[in-house]
């Protein structure tokens, strides 16, 4: 068993983001094995491994453990090598980490074995490494061995098993498998009960990825329950300071925008905003970001009302408490500066209110005209339409597929084409939709709704808005090959 797991996770292991010749994977598999039974470490003289004739996995960057140079691999080199693969992962220096993590792995294998906690957490760090990059698939397969692991040597309720079931759980997610995902982060949290009480607060980023997954499987009422249950023990935890209880505070108001509860973000957002003043001030930069956030919230309400009440249902009043706040602000960058500029002239593009929108525009460009890297700015933000508010997500399946009946050889993905037009105004024209394949004519319908709805900040030049022709969408979707069949029966 022990030599069986070990085979699988060099061959893991040795995977490299290129790709890789079949027959090489056999040969390194066969060559590990054969290691593995005499206990000798080959490298080559140059400290690198090459597993084509073009690409070298393996080589010796700065600070790297080099395991050919010990006469015996010991437990200060296997922390050495554990915390420069953690400082590679904050610096997101990923080509480093993943060989610092392999490089840990071959040290806990020499060291402990393949039957220990130490190589345990290193299959887990590799595994990190791997959903971070998206490999999601392997990332699986190492966080499964290290679970097995970590059960055959304490127990199944142990509490070091929930690092590597979040890990697995978020692999299975982004994989598509829902489902099992729920499952995995349920054990998560059941194990944090049993382990340190149901109101825990190691429990916290479980929830947080249960949210997720009963979110995209559309179990919107599970998701709300599980916020709320959330927000409560935050409130628990900082009940006696409010300052720390803004990061959960944001977190929630994202959700609540997320499931189109505006209302009820725009009062997280007036929470925020009151703590931040008691605090603080009433100008303190703190405030320019959840007044933003309060302003883009009223882009999603009933505006069928008369010209008077308007004020009252607009987040105007929240961008121009914004901008006076940037304005007085010294230690602001030319980016924060900008973007909550923007945010009062987007606003106006998506009122209709377009004269007001061009002043603003102009008054952008001008500043960003000034300087080399103001250039780059300008660039950035004006050069081609950005669309103002995030789309809402559009149907993954067409018919009744879903994640809960999805079987691959019964399946195949179809696309919706979109071409069309942005006006100076920011509004869409000229739409031309295609299906493939094209008796979808739902699948095309809820697509072209969703590009006609949409409201782009302008193309800018010159400090003045302009159309922009022949922009392009695609969305891709999953269908029965039996739903197709009886579509064109019919």
């Amino acid at each position: 068993m022990t030599l069986i797991r070990s085979l699988n996770i060099f061959l893991n292991m040795s995977i490299n983001i290129s790709k890789i010749e079949l027959k090489k994977f056999i040969f390194s598999a066969y060559l590990f094995v054969y290691l593995f039974f005499i206990g000798e470490t080959l490298y080559a003289n140059e400290n690198i491994i090459v597993q084509d004739k073009e690409n070298t996995v393996y080589e010796k960057v700065d600070s790297k453990v080099s395991i050919n140079e010990l006469d015996e691999p010991t437990e200060k080199q296997l922390t050495e090598e554990i915390n420069r693969y953690r400082r590679l992962i904050q610096s997101e220096t990923f080509d480093e980490a993943d060989n610092a993590a392999k490089s840990a792995i071959e040290l806990a294998i020499q060291i402990f074995g393949t039957e220990s906690k130490e190589f345990a957490r290193a299959l887990i760090n590799l595994g990190i490494l791997q959903n971070a990059t998206g490999q999601y698939e392997t990332a699986a397969q190492n966080f499964n061995s290290a679970i097995e692991i970590i059960e055959s040597i304490d127990d199944r309720l142990n509490l070091s098993l929930v690092e590597p079931l979040k890990g697995l759980g978020k692999s299975q997610l982004e994989i598509g498998n829902f489902n099992q995902a729920k499952k995995t982060f349920n054990k998560a949290a059941h194990i944090t009960h049993v382990n340190e009480g149901p109101h825990n607060l190691i429990q916290m980023e479980i929830l947080e990825s249960i949210v997720e997954t009963d979110f995209r499987m559309g179990n919107i009422k599970d998701v709300r329950n599980i916020l709320e249950r959330i927000n409560i023990l935050n409130l628990k935890k900082f009940e006696e300071n409010s300052i720390a209880l803004l990061p959960a505070l944001k977190k929630h108001a994202d959700w609540q925008n997320r499931l189109g509860y505006f209302r009820d973000e725009r009062e997280t957002y007036k929470r925020i905003i009151k703590i931040i003043e008691l605090n603080y001030d009433k100008n303190s930069k703190l405030l320019i970001d959840p007044l933003i956030k309060m302003g883009k919230s009223f882009y999603f309400i009933d505006r069928t009302v008369i010209e008077n009440e308007r004020g009252m249902l607009t987040g105007e009043m929240y961008f121009k408490r914004a901008i006076r706040i940037a304005e007085k602000t010294d230690d602001i960058s030319d980016r924060e500066y900008i973007n909550t500029k923007l945010t009062l002239a987007d606003c106006y593009i998506y009122e209709g209110l377009i004269g007001r929108a061009r002043a603003i525009y102009a008054n952008i460009w001008r500043y960003l005209s000034t300087s080399d890297e103001r250039l780059l700015l300008r660039n950035e933000y004006l050069s081609e339409p950005v669309q103002i508010i995030e789309a809402r997500p559009l149907p993954r399946y067409a018919s009744n597929l879903s994640d809960k009946n999805i079987k691959p050889d019964e399946t195949a993905t179809g696309t919706i084409n979109v071409s069309y037009n942005v006006s100076a105004r920011g509004r869409v024209q000229n739409v031309k939709t295609e299906a493939s394949p094209k008796e979808f004519f739902e699948m095309k319908q809820i697509v072209q709704r969703e590009i006609r709805n949409r409201v782009y900040r302008p193309k800018i030049i010159n400090g003045k808005p302009v159309a922009t022709n022949a922009l392009t969408f695609e969305h891709t979707f999953l269908y029965n090959l039996t739903d197709l069949e009886d579509i064109r029966k019919n």
